[in-house]
């Protein structure tokens, strides 16, 4: 970094992030949200960069300076929270008042440009819609900023920022009438009660392009969501109008973005594709299914309506064109509680090409489990220090948000992803393959920066949800969220990996280790112990359902019930070594006399401790180094590995 450039900081932030990001009701809703932020971050950002300003958090490379990048990619990667120097106090505060005029500036074209599209011509239908508008895309956003003399080498000026929310008016957010479907705290825009405000939305759904697509029939929505579930649509047409330039890839294809379902299905999909004869009874329930609906051709050459919401997804994971149907006709459930909406005499017949179809591969049912992903990395503050440069931390950290999408990506074949900026990920992949993507990107991130003073320092804590199709999204990411924050950095120590496995009733699992633990350099890592669990019954079976059962049918006897309660550990109150004598015993109890002979106890003890060693607490010591506390018991270790045994072998049968 240029010295000269380095005697003021700039430090911004753009909120809140979590309601804007994080409501979702389905995956474009996240991207969008995602997206969109990162975009307007990086108005605000080319700004400040117009007045001489070096951006020190993101990294930017010199012919990224004063563009916007954005454009070029789906994947969001510019934080809401940027810090810039400037060589005089005067250039660093003009820079922060004309960063957020920029900012705002671009949230109303944006805004206005949806209005006119979509809303302006349903004001006569509504009560006050303009006015429900123009209050909430006018008090949405919340920017603050400060200027300070540049901290030392090792530091950022972020704490002052921290500080500088301290003393912040908060706008009131409580709203009168029917609240929106996706924004909770926001009024739905008709600003009607009852029959009205139903006329209202059904008018809307047929004067929107795509509307079977974008807007369902119990949806009510905010100007926010508005804004959010069809920007998609014209994002392309608004970045020629605003920007004057087409972008590289149209980003209004790249936001067609999977369904849950489809995540869900992914591995199965692809073993379909490589079957003649289940690709030939999957083609036959997918045009069955398009046919004699109302099709309707989607604006930008996007999908034909509903039955073809995945018509992107199946070519950018190179699947056939048979996988162009919404993805929950591959799912029993899908059909069995109609989530398509046919009629009862379509309903019959798909049901009938679907068990067609599950008749012809093996497994027969794609699992009704994805996976949400979110990454970051940990203390900032020790790794600055340790690097005693901003400009490196930042760099290193540019090149590995870089390397995420080798990892995780359509053509990867795993996932996508959502946002890739500095050291946070967030994505959603196949179950099957999200725990070895994590693996990867805790290593790609260790790697990064492996020749720097920082290597012990430089550590990536992972939070992983398992989660249902049918469970709700907004719910998923506050789960994945809520792991990551409390349970793989708070109680494990960071440098951690979380689990959590989200039922349809409900979330019924949480597990998590040090990466040391879980991927130990000597010993059984966590995916050759899941291999261990078994799904069937037979004596040759090491940890079956039935085993299983019996120990936590044994345990509840001497432990309380609150042993079941996802993610809680019980002090046992007994001996050190009680439990796992109860786990040997019934585990050679059960070997038949042959096999017994010819595996000692000594033997056996081991794969009970390899058992066992999923159920204690870990926690990373500030050495590094993990410690299991053995007083301390949770059944939901065995819970999700078997899970994972389930997931990888495809023999998870859709209950719900």
């Amino acid at each position: 970094m240029n010295a000269l450039n380095d005697k003021y900081r700039l430090s911004y932030a753009i909120g809140p992030v979590q309601s804007f990001v994080a409501q979702a009701r389905r995956t474009r809703d996240l991207w969008t949200g995602s997206w969109l932020l990162s975009f307007l971050a990086e108005t605000a950002l080319v700004e400040a960069e117009k007045l001489g300003g070096v951006a020190v958090i993101p990294y930017r490379s010199s012919t990224d300076q004063r563009i916007i990048t954005s454009t070029r990619s789906a994947i969001g990667g510019i934080p809401n929270r940027f810090e810039v120097a400037f060589a005089t106090e005067d250039s660093a505060k003009q820079a922060g008042d004309n960063a957020t005029q920029a900012f705002r500036k671009r949230w109303d074209s944006i805004a206005n440009f949806i209005w006119d599209r979509y809303v302006k011509g349903m004001c006569a239908d509504g009560n006050a819609t303009q006015e429900i508008w123009n209050r909430q895309v006018n008090h949405f956003w919340e920017i603050n900023w400060v200027v300070t003399n540049s901290p030392a080498p090792n530091q950022l000026a972020g704490l002052e920022l921290s500080r500088r929310k301290f003393f912040r008016n908060v706008p009131c957010t409580s709203e009168p009438g029917t609240k929106c479907s996706l924004m909770k705290e926001l009024q739905e825009i008709s600003g009607h009660f009852g029959d009205p405000q139903r006329k209202f939305w059904e008018k809307f759904r047929e004067k929107s392009a795509d509307s079977s697509i974008d807007l369902k029939k119990d949806e009510r929505l905010c100007a926010i969501g508005i804004i959010k579930r069809f920007f998609p649509e014209i994002v392309d047409a608004f970045i020629e109008v605003e920007l004057g330039i087409k972008p590289n890839a149209s980003i209004t294809q790249q936001s067609r973005w999977p369904s849950l379902a489809f995540f869900a299905a992914l591995p199965w999909l692809k073993t379909v594709k490589g079957n003649a004869s289940a690709t030939k009874h999957a083609t036959t329930l997918a045009d069955d299914a398009v046919k004699g609906d109302e099709l309707k051709s989607g604006t930008n050459g996007g999908p034909a309506r509903y039955w073809e919401s995945e018509l992107i997804p199946q070519t950018d994971f190179g699947l056939g064109h048979w996988a162009r149907v919404d993805a929950t006709v591959w799912h029993r459930s899908g059909l069995a509680n109609n989530l398509v909406g046919c009629s009862p005499r379509k309903l019959q017949k798909l049901v009938g090409l679907q068990n067609d179809l599950f008749d012809s591969i093996k497994p027969r049912q794609p699992i009704p489990y994805y996976a949400l992903l979110l990454a970051d990395g940990d203390s900032m503050g020790k790794l600055l220090a340790k690097l005693n440069d901003p400009a490196v931390l930042s760099e290193r950290l540019g090149k590995f948000s870089g390397e995420v999408s080798t990892i995780i990506s359509q053509s990867a074949g795993n996932g996508r992803v959502v946002y890739a900026g500095g050291d946070d990920v967030f994505a959603l992949l196949a179950a099957k393959d999200a725990l070895d993507a994590a693996y990867k990107l805790q290593s790609a991130y260790r790697k990064t920066f492996s020749n720097t003073k920082a290597k012990d320092e430089a550590t990536l804590s992972v939070a992983i949800v398992y989660a249902h199709f049918k469970y709700p999204f907004s719910a998923t990411i506050r789960t994945g969220r809520e792991l990551l924050d409390e349970v793989a950095k708070e109680r494990t120590g960071r440098d951690s990996l979380a689990l959590g496995l989200i039922q349809p009733s409900g979330l019924s699992a949480v597990w998590s280790s040090p990466w040391k633990s879980a991927f130990p350099a000597t010993g059984v890592a966590l995916d050759k112990l899941i291999d261990k669990f078994g799904l069937d019954d037979t004596e040759t079976t090491k940890f079956n359902h039935s085993y299983l059962q019996v120990l936590r049918t044994q345990y509840r006897r001497l432990l309380p019930t609150a042993i079941e309660t996802p993610g809680r550990f019980l002090k046992t109150g007994l001996g050190d070594d009680v439990l796992t004598q109860l786990a040997h015993a019934e585990y050679r109890r059960r070997m038949s006399k042959d096999v017994r002979a010819v595996n000692s106890p000594a033997v056996t003890k081991n794969e009970i401790d390899e058992l066992m060693s999923l159920s204690y607490a870990t926690k990373r010591l500030p050495s590094g180094e993990p410690n299991s506390d053995r007083s301390q018991f949770a059944l939901d270790g065995w819970k999700l590995a078997r899970f994972l045994k389930q997931v990888k072998e495809g023999e998870i049968v859709d209950h719900e």
